[in-house]
C-alpha cells in the first residue's frame, strides 16, 4: 500500500499520542515518559530487540531495520516517525505481531536530500490495532541507501542505518462511536414469513475489529456483522402482508464502545390484485388503444405501473407486449400484427413485480392502407390528369380519400399542389409551368391515417408552341424562299415539324404541293410572277398545331445587268459608276451590290447601295489589277456587271545622263533622258514628250506654257509637244524608257512631260525645267598678230536693243553657248520655283 509522507502534525481531539524516543529510553534506562494526555498510559520500547540485517555498507541488495517493542496500551498504530539521512531508494514500512503482519505494507518515494537528518513522519492509511502487553515489530526496508555516517547518535548494533525512531501511537477513542448512517430496510418475500434486508453506511472511525450489531425489533433476534459490508439479510418469521417491521442498527467498537441504535420500518406487502374492465380497441396503424380499472387491493405495496401481454386468438401462449403512452388506467400497444384477431390483458406492479392477470380483451389490430396504382397520366396546357386505381388492401380502416404531393423532377422536396382536384379516383392539378416535368405520388388516406406512396409517376403539362419568330420571305422567279427561328415557347413538348402553307388570291394550298420543308427554312415554287402571295409556317409538338407566322411576298425575275459601267483607278483605289439595268425584273430596284477581289481571288462584298450611280473602293495595293462588278436587287440579287481596273500613281523618276534628276540640270542635243516607274498598269502605253518651258505657270495644268526660244531650228515642236520615246508597261508594272534629245533641237529651257495611257484612263506628270544648249564650234585658225597703231578716240558705243539677239552677232561667237546660256541660268533660277510646283501638281 502507497502512502504520502506529511508533516507531523497535531492529533484529532480525544485523542493522544505516545512519542517513544529510542534514544531517550536508553539514556534513562526505561524510565516512562510522560504522554501529552496525562490519563492515558504510554508503551514502552524493548531496545534491545533493535537488530539490522541485510547487505554490509553501500551494497545493491539494500538493508531491513526491525524495532521491536511492546504497546504500552492498547490503540491503533496510526504512523511512525523515522530519522533518515539521503535515502535514494523507495521505503517500506510494516508492522508485525504474534500472529504476522497487521496490515499492508506502505511504500513511500526516496527521500531528498534535504531531509538529511531530519525526522519523517509516515503514514499507516490501515491504523492497525495494537494490544496492550504485547510485543510488536517494526520492519523499514529499502534497497539503497547511501552515505550513513556513524556517530554517537547512532546505536553500533544498527550499522548503516538509523536506529533513532520515534513510534506514534493513536490511542483508541473513549467516546462512543456514532451511529450508522445511510439505514434502508426491505422486504424479500421468503418460504416462512419473509427477510428483511438492511443496507447502511460505517460512522466515521469504525475499522478493522469493530462490528455493526442488527435487531429485529418483532423478533428481538441480535445479528452481528464485522464492520465494513455495509448490508445483510436477516430472516423474519410470521409476517403477514400489511405488517410493519422495524430494524435496530448501531456501531460496537473492539473497546466495547456502543453507539446509539438507529431503527428503520418498512411494510410487509404482497403482489396487487387483478385489473378490471379492461376493453382494447384499434387506435393507429398497427396499434390498440386499452383502458382498464385499477385492482381491488394493490398488495400493500404502491402500484408503480402496468405491463400487458398479448396472444392471438386460438393460441395459447401469451407475450410480452410493451404498454405504451400509459396515463393512470389507460395505455397503448403498438406493432401488433394487422387483421389478425388477437386477446390482450393487463396486470399491476408494485415493488413485487406483476399482480394477477385481468380478463382477455379482443381486438383486430388495423394498419394503413395499401399503396395505391396509377392508371393514366396526361398532359395538359398547364396541368396534368391522374387517374389511380385503389390499393388491393385497404388496412381495416375507413377511406377517407387520397392525399397527392408533387415535385419538380430532381427536387428533393415534395409539397401538396396548390391547384388540386380530387374526385373519386381522378386527379387534377393545375398552376403547372409549361415544359417542366414534374413528379407526383399518392396514397390512400383511412381513418388509421395516410397509406402506403405509391410509384412515382413524371410527366411534364404541355401546350401547342407558339408562333415561329424572325420569318423571311424572299421572292425568286416563280418561288418564294422562306427562313424562320424556332418560336420562343415550344409549349413545354419538343417540336418536332413546322407545316407551310401559301395562298393566292385566297386560295390556300398545304404542304406537298410544290412547298419543300427542310428544318426551319422552305422554298415555294411554281408560283406565278408579279402575284402576292400569303405564307404561314406553324411549329408542330405533341399537343399539335401552333400559332403560325405570316408574310407577304410577290414572286419576280432578277433584274439584267447594269450598264454603262467605267472604272476609274487613283492612288490605292477605284472609282466606279453604272447605269441602272435595262430591265429591273418586274420589281423596284432597291440597292446595288458591289464586290470586289484581286486577280482570280475570292470576292469581297463592299455592302449594298441604296440609290447610288457609283462607289469608290480604296485600300487597293497599286499595280494590282481588280475586279469590280456590280448587281441590282429587287429582292433578288441580279446579273452582274463587270470592269477590270489597276489602281496606281504615275510618280516615274526622270534622271539625264548622269543619273541625276532632270530639273535644273543643263543637257546637250544627243542626250538620253531615262525614265523609270513601277505599280503602273500592265500594257499601259507611256509617251516622253518635250516642251518648251515657259516662264510662270498659267492655266494649273499639268504641262506647262512657256516662252520659245527665238529659234527651234529644223524640228518644229506643236502644241502637244515633241515625242522622244515611247512604250507599253511590262506584265509586271514596271516601266524604263529612254528618251534621246534630238541634235537639231535650238537650245533652251524644255521640260519633259511623262504621258500614260491605258484605255480611257489618262495621266501625265511633267519634269521640272532643264536647259538644253549647243554642242561647242570647233576652234578657228589664227593669223599673225600685227601691231596696231594706236587708237583713235571713238565715240562710246551703242548697246544693242534688249528685245533681240542678232544671229550674225550669236554666229560669230564661238559655239560655247556662253552668253546665252549665261541668260538662261537667271531664267532658270527664276523658275526653279515654279517648275517645283508644276512638278508637284502633276504628281498629284
Amino acid at each position: 500500500m502507497d502512502a504520502a509522507v506529511r508533516a507531523r502534525t497535531p492529533f484529532p481531539p480525544l485523542r493522544a499520542t505516545i512519542a517513544l524516543s529510542l534514544a531517550t529510553i536508553a539514556a534513562l534506562a526505561g524510565v516512562i515518559m510522560a504522554p501529552a494526555t496525562p490519563a492515558m498510559a504510554v508503551g514502552t520500547v524493548d531496545v534491545s530487540n533493535t537488530e539490522t540485517t541485510g547487505a554490509a555498507l553501500n551494497t545493491v541488495p539494500g538493508h531491513l531495520v526491525q524495532q521491536s517493542f511492546v504497546a504500552g496500551r492498547t490503540g491503533r498504530l496510526t504512523s511512525v516517525r523515522i530519522l533518515v539521512t539521503r535515502a535514494t531508494a523507495p521505503l517500506t514500512v510494516s508492522v508485525h505481531g504474534a500472529g504476522g503482519q497487521l496490515a499492508q505494507p506502505v511504500t513511500v518515494p526516496p527521500l531528498a536530500d534535504d531531509w538529511v537528518d531530519t525526522w519523517v513522519e509516515i503514514p499507516l492509511p490501515e491504523a492497525p490495532l495494537v494490544e496492550a502487553g504485547l510485543p510488536y515489530r517494526l520492519e523499514i526496508a529499502s534497497t539503497g541507501f547511501t552515505s550513513f555516517p556513524l556517530n554517537d547518535r547512532y546505536a553500533a548494533g544498527a550499522l548503516n542505518w538509523p536506529d533513532w525512531m520515534d513510534l506514534l501511537f493513536e490511542t483508541l477513542v473513549e467516546s462512543a462511536p456514532a451511529a450508522p448512517s445511510d439505514v434502508h430496510a426491505s422486504v424479500i418475500h421468503g418460504t416462512d414469513g419473509g427477510v428483511l434486508e438492511v443496507t447502511w453506511s460505517d460512522p466515521v472511525g469504525i475499522g478493522r475489529g469493530d462490528v455493526i450489531q442488527l435487531r429485529a425489533t418483532q423478533t428481538g433476534s441480535l445479528t452481528t456483522v464485522p464492520a465494513g459490508v455495509g448490508s445483510t439479510q436477516i430472516d423474519h418469521p410470521g409476517m403477514v402482508a400489511g405488517q410493519t417491521v422495524s430494524v435496530d442498527v448501531r456501531a460496537v467498537t473492539a473497546l466495547g464502545q456502543t453507539s446509539p441504535w438507529t431503527t428503520v420500518s418498512t411494510i410487509w406487502s404482497t403482489s396487487a390484485d387483478a385489473p378490471s374492465g379492461l376493453t382494447a380497441s384499434p387506435a393507429g396503424d398497427r396499434r390498440v388503444a386499452l383502458v382498464w380499472t385499477a385492482p381491488p387491493w394493490d398488495g400493500a405495496s404502491a402500484i408503480t405501473g402496468y405491463v400487458a401481454q398479448v396472444r392471438a386468438v386460438g393460441t395459447q401462449d401469451w407475450v410480452d407486449a410493451p404498454l405504451t403512452d400509459v396515463d393512470g388506467t389507460t395505455g397503448a400497444l403498438t406493432g401488433l400484427e394487422p387483421l389478425v384477431p388477437q386477446e390482450v390483458r393487463v396486470a399491476a406492479v408494485n415493488q413485487h413485480g406483476a399482480g394477477a392477470w385481468s380478463a382477455e380483451a379482443a381486438v383486430v389490430p388495423q394498419t394503413v392502407a395499401g399503396a395505391p396504382t396509377w392508371a393514366s397520366a396526361t398532359a395538359l396546357d398547364g396541368a396534368v390528369a391522374l387517374a389511380l386505381d385503389a390499393p388491393t388492401v385497404t388496412g381495416g380502416g375507413t377511406t377517407l380519400g387520397y392525399v397527392v404531393e408533387h415535385r419538380a423532377t430532381g427536387s428533393e422536396t415534395w409539397s401538396v399542389p396548390s391547384e388540386l382536384a380530387v374526385v373519386g379516383d381522378d386527379v387534377v392539378v393545375s398552376d403547372l409551368e409549361n415544359g417542366v416535368s414534374y413528379d407526383f405520388r399518392a396514397s390512400l388516406t383511412t381513418s388509421v391515417g395516410a397509406g402506403a406512396w405509391s410509384e412515382v409517376v413524371a410527366i411534364a403539362p404541355r401546350t401547342t408552341a407558339g408562333a415561329p419568330t424572325a420569318l423571311a420571305a424572299q421572292p425568286g422567279p416563280g418561288s418564294i424562299a422562306l427562313s424562320w427561328s424556332a418560336p420562343t415557347s415550344d409549349g413545354g413538348a419538343p417540336i418536332t415539324a413546322y407545316r407551310v402553307r401559301y395562298g393566292v388570291d385566297g386560295t390556300w394550298v398545304e404542304d406537298g404541293m410544290g412547298v419543300t420543308v427542310s428544318g426551319t427554312s422552305a422554298v415555294i415554287t411554281g408560283l406565278p410572277d408579279g402575284v402576292a402571295v400569303e405564307v404561314e409556317v406553324a411549329a408542330i409538338n405533341a399537343a399539335g398545331l401552333g400559332s403560325p407566322a405570316t408574310a407577304i411576298a410577290t414572286p419576280f425575275s432578277p433584274a439584267s445587268a447594269p450598264t454603262d459601267m467605267t472604272a476609274t483607278p487613283f492612288d490605292g483605289g477605284v472609282d466606279v459608276t453604272w447605269r441602272a439595268p435595262a430591265d429591273d425584273g418586274g420589281a423596284a430596284i432597291a440597292g446595288y451590290v458591289v464586290e470586289h477581289r484581286a486577280g482570280d481571288g475570292p470576292w469581297s462584298t463592299d455592302g449594298v447601295l441604296v440609290g447610288a450611280d457609283g462607289a469608290t473602293i480604296d485600300g487597293l495595293a497599286n499595280g494590282t489589277p481588280v475586279e469590280v462588278r456590280v448587281a441590282a436587287t429587287n429582292g433578288a440579287i441580279g446579273a452582274w456587271a463587270s470592269i477590270v481596273a489597276t489602281p496606281f500613281v504615275l510618280d516615274p523618276s526622270i534622271v539625264g545622263p548622269s543619273g541625276i534628276p532632270l530639273g535644273g540640270t543643263t543637257l546637250r542635243m544627243g542626250d538620253e533622258i531615262t525614265v523609270t516607274a513601277e505599280r503602273l498598269p500592265a500594257g499601259a502605253v507611256v509617251e516622253l514628250l518635250l516642251q518648251p518651258a515657259s516662264e510662270s505657270e498659267t492655266d494649273g495644268s499639268l504641262m506647262a506654257a512657256v516662252a520659245s526660244p527665238s529659234a527651234l531650228g529644223a524640228a518644229a515642236i506643236d502644241a502637244g509637244g515633241l515625242s522622244i520615246g515611247r512604250a507599253e508597261v511590262d506584265a509586271d508594272g514596271t516601266l524604263s524608257l529612254a528618251g534621246a534629245l534630238p541634235s537639231d533641237l535650238a537650245p533652251g529651257s524644255y521640260v519633259l512631260v511623262v504621258d500614260l495611257s491605258d484605255g480611257d484612263v489618262r495621266a501625265s506628270v511633267s519634269s521640272a525645267p532643264f536647259a538644253v544648249e549647243a554642242a561647242p564650234a570647233p576652234p578657228q585658225p589664227q593669223e599673225p598678230s600685227i601691231p596696231a597703231p594706236p587708237p583713235a578716240q571713238a565715240p562710246a558705243p551703242t548697246a544693242p536693243a534688249p528685245t533681240a539677239v542678232a544671229g550674225a552677232a550669236h554666229d560669230a561667237l564661238p559655239q560655247t553657248g556662253a552668253e546665252p546660256l549665261a541668260l538662261l541660268v537667271m531664267l532658270g533660277v527664276a523658275l526653279a520655283a515654279a517648275g517645283g510646283l508644276v512638278r508637284r501638281r502633276a504628281a498629284r
